[in-house]
């Protein structure tokens, strides 16, 4: 017995004076996205701490339409091949309200300025608020978020402004001005980007986005902003902005019909094709197009209804599928929801060129 209290109180001496050593954290990792030219995106995945503010602040079709716009057009200078996405770090939420705010001698660098702006002869804009957002995507060559090798930045632009206060009047600014007064606030951006620890000397894209109802945040499936122009910045040297035409345009509206006509009887077609097989029951038909120039280059479509069976919605998506065959020769991609009410209950996925995919929801 006495051997046995020795043996295990030298097991424990031994214990003791070699205590276990830690776990290792786990490096990380990066998990590639939908294809070779979708980015990979670091994981463990952090969240922006301004997601709550972007939350709060932005319909949801905006605040969808501005990331995704922002990462495509972060492709051509930042190659998926070549960099992994995460979430901005560089704007924290101090230096974030900082440039919303006003100038001011204790805040030099915000970028909405103090004074009044003339959009055109006659009429005054009292205090604009030309900047009400911005959004970073930040890009990177190692495994590391510590290291940024890449900077992109939506900077949100405010069209409707305040004309007079007495009265609540109210201006829409075009693009065409938004376009100017962004591309100097877009310079400085980018000055301001460039004393921040770890952005002297990579490069950074500046995309200028143009949000439609800023003041709208009810629920609803309305047209997004776009972006109207954007900047790469290599290195410290100076980037010109470009202007871009891009646009959301309603297929059942006047735009339509004068920018692409057949398009515009097509759709006319499809919404009969639906409402035929509905019968005598209403449904909600809308369809928006993605516009570069004069060209669409994407497709969404949403079929809203009331409660349906299961026969029902399968029957309404085939006569869907069938009506899409309209829109092939515009050789984009189409994207359908079909919603009882406001839950989405099938989507049907067609990419250019092949037959449509119907995808039914539980």
């Amino acid at each position: 017995m006495r051997k046995l209290i020795l043996v295990l109180m030298a097991f424990l001496l031994v214990s003791c004076a070699s205590p276990e050593a830690p776990e290792e954290e786990p490096d990380d990792t990066t998990v590639v996205g939908g294809g070779t030219d979708a980015y990979s995106i670091l994981v463990p995945f952090a969240n922006s701490p301004l997601r709550q503010e972007y939350a709060n602040t932005y319909r949801e079709t905006d605040l969808m339409e501005i990331g995704r716009g922002l990462l495509e057009k972060s492709k051509e200078p930042f190659a998926p091949k070549n960099y992994s996405v995460s979430e901005g770090s560089l704007l924290t939420p101090n230096r974030y309200y900082e440039l919303l705010g006003r100038e001011s001698d204790t805040n030099v660098y915000a970028l909405n300025k103090e004074g009044n702006f003339e959009p055109e002869e006659g009429v005054t804009l009292i205090r604009p608020q030309f900047v009400s957002n911005l959004v970073e995507l930040n890009f990177h060559k190692t495994n590391s978020k510590d290291k940024v090798d890449a900077v992109s930045v939506a900077m949100v632009m405010k069209r409707i402004q305040l004309l007079d206060p007495e009265i609540g009047s109210t201006y829409r600014v075009e693009d065409d001005v938004l376009f100017e007064v962004g591309r100097t606030l877009g310079q400085q951006l980018h000055s301001y980007l460039r004393t921040l620890e770890g952005a002297s000397d990579i490069p950074i894209m500046i995309a200028l986005y143009v949000q439609e109802s800023d003041g709208d945040n009810l629920p609803g499936r309305y047209l997004p902003g776009h972006y109207i122009g954007n900047a790469l910045f290599e290195s410290a040297r100076s980037g010109e902005f470009t202007r871009t035409q891009e646009s959301w345009v309603l297929m059942n509206s006047e735009q339509m019909l004068n920018t692409l006509p057949q398009t515009y009887s097509d759709f006319s077609e499809f919404k009969r094709t639906i409402t035929h097989f509905m019968g005598d029951e209403s449904v909600g038909v809308v369809g928006k197009a993605f516009m570069n120039g004069n060209k669409a280059t994407r497709i969404q479509f949403e079929i809203t209804t009331g409660p349906k069976t299961y026969l029902e919605l399968h029957g309404l998506a085939e006569s869907i599928k069938v009506g899409l065959k309209r829109f092939d020769d515009l050789g984009v991609d189409i994207v359908t929801d079909v919603m009882i009410f406001q839950k989405t209950r099938i989507i049907i996925n067609k990419t250019a060129g092949q037959e449509a995919e119907i995808i039914i929801l539980n």
